[in-house]
């Protein structure tokens, strides 16, 4: 019998029969036919379909849930799960927000490598979580990445204004690397939003900050047009201090006349600011009348005597000075306290014998001398006393061995006093390599060059602004710092050939700069090319070539390794070094900067060429057995064993290794690993548990390339092999 089969819309009340489920139905289609035609409802169908979906639908979600819950940090709901296509926006932000409860929790506990990792994560679903992004600034700021610290937070404001305690984190980071440009992008951004909308106090708060980031990018000028022109107090002094800061005391005196007639105006700041202005116009009898109004005001603070003692050396008024620094003594020296507080800043101001006369009263009085030697040790080094400066560190050393940041500080004052007073290169690379291996503030690097440079050691402090311009490249307090250095070489340099003629910058000169400056950050490396043949050219070259020679070797030389030719970047380097080995150091700066980059074949290649020119130079041998990681100089002499590294340097490293690891920076891991195991077997086997850390959170490429060097220093270390058998890790066990 055949049957035939016909779709409806209904079921049993259009077609009698015998109906299963409403979908299927059985029927005569002719008489004595029994059931020969079978009947399928349309809107049946749709019917099942569509519960067939809803179920799955509701599985689907129910073990999206279960999964969602089995995070212990989650906040999202059955809820979330049902309606998943119309929450998918707030469902990526709560899960955003759980990487970053987890992420804080482990940051908590100081398991920084995994907390990092789940705060990006966090912040890329979740971005306007601000603890997250204020963590992470932490972090940073740390492992010194501030410029990336100051991004991170940045990148977390919007339109609306996010509250003091956020912003001030952000200036504090901003103010650290010296980044007033991003701080007053910031303010000129929200001020107007503050004060349309209030309050009051926040508005006043940011003009203080915008006043103090005028001043600290050293722009008086806007500083003293920003200045409230009300009669209060805090904008008087304002005013004043930018006129003093501008040059224009005697203007300053003559506000100061007529700030002392007003209502409230306070009598204190006013004449302590008019000893100021008159130590800048000269007027010495003046500033004798006000010093002594000042103690009248104040004849029971320290204070006032310590202002005294302070101005007058600043002054130059070195009997006057020491007759201060005498009555101090006679009315406030009984104390510690009240010596440490005119010690410090006549040793911020390189007030050697004032300082050495602190010194010596607190060892009449029986005070502790520790704290006094380190004032002495920072006026002789900022004086140029450095044999005197190295007797006192060798009388302190047993007294700061107790505290890590005593011995740190020690430790870097003694490497600059060797640096300053031996030329040898040892001395000079003791200092870099002990700047370069830890994390330091812009005053370290801006004090250090500065000894340098009085110390003749134009070299090396050349090489310190560099690191410090690397750490903080938003700080043209060191850009400043590495131009004068620039121009003392040039000027030693022209010194040493008098014929080389002056040639004053040409319009020509100006534009092929600008161009080539331009071609080089857009990585234009053909037209960089191409811009700099053009002019070598030119016959006769023009009068400004030979001058801009050095920074066009140079420029050839990023220009070969952009366009990754080898013969070219040896010639180039060859340029650069050739018959002028001063300029190594800059060099091999470059050749640093390749590596940070991930070209370390191209920053070997410079390195190999140098040390083919200069063989003996110790510097670049070293920067070949890190970048190569094996144990031959480059001109095939078997290598000096590596020093150890001292505790405190391998817990510096396994620092740097986390920030590497965290910026997925693979050359940098390597560079930092094989530092890190030059040291003895305890090394490794912290490098070990790094690795078991990083493939625990997942990162098995960062622990595979930190457990490949552990095996090229120690073949077969057991508990690298047992890490690699228990995570199966494709590290090669070999050397």
């Amino acid at each position: 019998m055949e049957r035939r089969v016909k779709f409806i819309w209904g079921a049993s009340k259009v077609i009698r029969g015998k109906w299963f489920l409403g979908l299927v139905g059985l029927y005569n289609r002719r008489e004595g036919a029994r059931e020969d035609g079978i009947a399928i409802s349309v809107r049946g169908l749709l019917i099942w379909s569509g519960l067939a979906l809803g179920l799955a639908w509701v599985a689907l979600a129910s073990f999206g849930y279960w999964m969602w819950q089995r995070n212990p940090y989650t906040t999202l709901t059955y809820a979330d799960a049902l309606l998943y296509p119309l929450r998918r926006s707030a469902i990526t932000e709560k899960k955003g927000q759980a990487f970053i409860a987890q992420g804080l929790e482990l940051a908590r506990a100081g398991k920084w490598t995994d907390a990092v990792n789940l705060l990006r994560l966090g912040l890329a679903r979740a971005p306007r979580e601000m603890r997250a992004r204020l963590t992470l600034g932490q972090f940073y700021q740390a492992t010194n990445q501030h410029t990336l610290a100051v991004r991170v937070l940045e990148e977390g404001l919007g339109a609306e204004y996010p509250g003091r305690s956020y912003l001030e984190a952000l200036f504090r980071l901003a103010g650290q690397g010296e980044d007033f440009d991003t701080a007053l992008r910031i303010i000129e951004r929200y001020l107007p939003v503050v004060r349309k909308n209030g309050p009051t106090a926040e508005q006043q708060w940011l003009e203080d900050k915008r006043y103090a980031a005028l001043t600290g990018a050293g722009r008086h000028a806007e500083a003293l047009a920003a200045v409230d022109t009300g009669d209060g107090n805090t904008a008087a002094e304002r005013r004043v201090l930018s006129l003093l800061a501008l040059g224009r005391a005697e203007e300053a005196l003559q506000f100061l006349a007529e700030w002392s007639r007003r209502p409230g105006a306070d009598p204190k700041v006013i004449v302590r600011l008019e000893v100021r202005a008159y130590r800048d116009a000269r007027r010495f009898p003046e500033m004798e009348r006000s010093l002594a109004e000042l103690r009248r005001r104040s004849p029971g603070e320290p204070s006032a005597l310590v202002y005294a003692v302070v101005q007058q050396a600043l002054a130059g008024r070195k009997a006057e000075a020491a007759a201060a620094l005498e009555d101090f003594l006679f009315r406030f020296g009984g104390f510690v306290g009240n010596l440490s507080l005119v010690a410090a800043p006549l040793a911020e101001i390189n007030a050697t014998e004032l300082v050495t006369r602190c010194a010596q009263a607190a060892r009449e009085r029986g005070f502790p001398s520790a704290r006094f030697s380190v004032f002495e040790v920072d006026a002789l080094v900022g004086t140029g006393q450095w044999e005197d400066a190295a007797q006192v560190l060798e009388r302190l050393a047993p007294a700061v061995e107790k505290d890590p940041n005593d011995k740190v500080w020690r430790d870097w004052m003694q490497a600059l006093v060797d640096a300053a007073r031996n030329p040898a290169e040892a001395p000079q690379r003791s200092l870099i390599e002990f700047l370069r291996g830890r994390a330091w503030g812009i005053g370290v690097f801006s004090r250090t060059a500065a000894v340098l440079v009085r110390a003749g050691r134009h070299e090396t402090a050349q090489e310190v602004l560099a690191l410090g311009i690397r750490a903080f490249p938003a700080s043209a307090s060191l850009q400043r710092a590495a131009a004068e250095v620039r121009t003392k070489r040039q000027e030693q340099e022209a010194a040493r050939s008098p014929e080389a003629p002056v040639v004053g910058v040409t319009a020509a000169e100006t534009a092929f700069v600008q161009r080539l400056d331009y071609l080089l950050r857009a990585k234009q490396w053909d037209e960089a090319a191409r811009h700099v043949a053009k002019v070598a050219a030119e016959t006769p070259p023009p009068a400004w070539w030979a001058a801009r020679l050095p920074a066009i070797q140079l420029a050839g030389v990023r220009i070969a390794q952009g366009r990754r030719d080898a013969e070219a970047l040896r010639r180039a380097t060859a340029g650069c070094v050739e018959g002028q080995p001063t300029r190594v150091p800059e060099v091999l700066e470059l050749a640093r900067g390749f590596v940070q980059a991930g070209d370390t074949e191209s920053a070997l290649a410079v390195a190999r060429e140098v040390a083919r020119i200069l063989p003996g130079h110790a510097a670049t041998q070293r920067l070949i057995r890190e970048w190569e990681g094996g144990g031959v100089e480059a001109d095939g002499v078997a290598a000096r064993p590596a020093a150890p590294v001292a505790p405190a340097e391998g817990e510096s490293l396994l620092a740097q290794l986390r920030a590497r690891q965290a910026e997925k920076d693979s050359p940098g891991i390597l560079r930092v690993a094989r530092l890190l195991l030059t040291g003895e077997r305890k090394r490794a086997e912290q490098a070990v548990a790094l690795a078991r850390e990083w493939a625990g959170a997942g990162d098995r490429a960062a622990a595979e390339l930190l457990l490949r060097e552990v095996f090229r220093k120690h073949e077969g270390f057991p508990p690298a092999r047992r890490l690699q058998a228990e995570f199966g890790l494709a590290a090669e066990n070999r050397k």
